[in-house]
Order: structure tokens, then sequence, then C-alpha cells
């Protein structure tokens, strides 16, 4: 995928607002969903087409709500969408894995559930 953060801004509030004119509503629902049932993965979560889902925010030690989903990709952005609140963030660092795994990502998602 090639695009602009303003694209995949725009892609990432087209599956949380139901798939627009791109996909089908049933579409994105499954691509937000569980999708690999009891198969054990990150405490908390389970993972849909899209990325994973939080199903247990206490397990997952995140405020983000049951139905959040999250992922992010090695080359320093991380991403959520949080259909519950309404919220779609997105952010992009050149720092590699600590920007898509490490603390950055983490304080972002604290910073925006402490407001």
């Amino acid at each position: 995928m090639v695009g602009t953060a303003d694209d995949f801004l725009a892609f990432l509030e087209t599956l949380r607002t139901g798939g627009g004119t791109v996909l089908k509503p049933e579409t994105v629902h499954l691509g937000l969903s569980n999708r690999i049932g009891a198969l054990v993965s990150d405490p908390g979560c389970s993972f849909g087409y899209f990325g994973a889902v939080v199903e247990n925010p206490e397990e997952a030690i995140t405020p983000q709500p049951a139905g959040t989903i999250r992922w992010g990709g090695v080359y320093g952005h991380s991403w959520f969408i949080d259909p519950a609140n309404g919220l779609t963030v997105f952010n992009m660092s050149n720092n590699a894995v600590e920007g898509c795994m490490g603390a950055f990502p983490d304080r972002i998602v604290e910073a925006v559930y402490a407001a």
C-alpha cells in the first residue's frame, strides 16, 4: 500500500464508520472482529482481518475498551480504532520498532484515554 498519512487516516475512518463506498458493512464487521476464535494470541486480544482486537482490556493492560482494533508497522507507525468512543488515532514516527510496539504508542494511548 502506498499513500500519504491523510490517505491512511481516511481509510481508517472509512473502516470506523462502516466502509463508506469502498467496503461492504459485512466486510468491515468481519475485519474488525475476532477471526481466530479461542486461539491464544496477545493477552486479552484476538485478531481480525485488519489487526488485533481488544477482547479483555484488563488482560491486555489497556484503557482501550473491548472492540478496539489496533495495529502498527515496523517503520514506526501505529493506529487504533475505538468504535465505542468514536475514535480513530494514527501516528507516524521514524523510529522503527519503538514507534510501532514500544513505549511511544503506549503513551499515546494513555494520553488519549486520560483526557
